[in-house]
């Protein structure tokens, strides 16, 4: 089990990396296959209040060529032309995904859940892994092992919504209910009140969600807020339960 923490607009997952282990943070990212994490000596360094990871302390480090079939087998990968070795632009990402070089392909773990809870830094916001999962409640069928589509992030609730309730001498209730439904599932999957809508302070309640101007849409992480999401990733596999006292992991 592994703790999740609101970090400005996205949410930080604490682990450990090298030999003595260093504790970081990065953004956990079910649709990426590598963990990414600033290193010295990086160039343009951007700023992070916790140590930088310094590879030359670490007796478990080992820096992969490009030639190498690692390289040419790793998702967003490219070459750092002055070293030569894997780099990639996108810092502090742990890979989630099936891919046997995310986190939990390395930890052989065919199952993996994550609860983030509304109650910000005095929640339980948790990912856990293998037995410790909890898969359960509403399931559909997952994206394939090759989508680069995924994810924790926290998505813009403040602005410019396209539907808003005058609730002006009204009660939440009267709220309109939204539910999903997946095609491969005959049961829905309803929104709670709090995940759906949201106070602009001027007596309005706002649809929480923005139209989308791609293909594919995201279920951002305000609809995810006290809800447990199990991924199965050997089945392909996604399920979503309430919880609204996401389980306490004691530090």
């Amino acid at each position: 089990m592994s703790p999740v923490e609101e970090i400005s607009e996205d949410f930080g997952m604490r682990y450990s990396i090298g030999a003595p282990p260093l504790d970081t943070y990065a953004i956990p990212d079910t649709g990426s296959s590598l963990m990414w994490l600033q290193c010295l000596d990086c160039i343009n360094c951007y700023e992070q209040t916790i140590p930088i990871f310094d590879p030359s302390k670490s007796s478990s480090y080992e820096p992969v060529g490009c030639e190498t079939d690692e390289c040419y087998d790793a998702a967003y990968s490219s070459c750092d032309i002055n070293s030569d070795v894997l780099g990639s632009d996108v810092p502090g990402i742990v890979g989630l995904s099936s891919h046997i070089y995310s986190l939990a392909g390395q930890l052989s773990s065919n199952e993996l859940s994550y609860c983030i809870s509304s109650n910000g830094s005095t929640g339980h916001s948790q990912i856990r892994f293998g037995l410790a999962a909890i898969i359960s409640g509403h399931s559909t069928t997952a994206l394939s092992n090759n989508s680069e589509e995924g994810g924790l992030e926290e998505t813009d609730v403040t602005n410019e919504w396209e539907l808003c309730y005058n609730m002006k001498h009204r009660y939440t209730e009267q709220l309109p209910e939204i539910s999903f439904w997946f095609a491969d599932n005959k049961e829905s999957y309803p929104l709670s009140d709090q995940n759906a809508w949201i106070d602009n302070s001027s007596d309005q309640f706002c649809l929480a969600m923005k139209r989308s101007n791609d293909t594919i849409s995201i279920l951002g992480m305000y609809q995810q807020r006290d809800v447990n999401v199990g991924i199965d990733l050997k089945n392909f596999q996604v399920s979503f339960m309430y919880d609204f006292n996401c389980p306490e992991y004691v530090l």
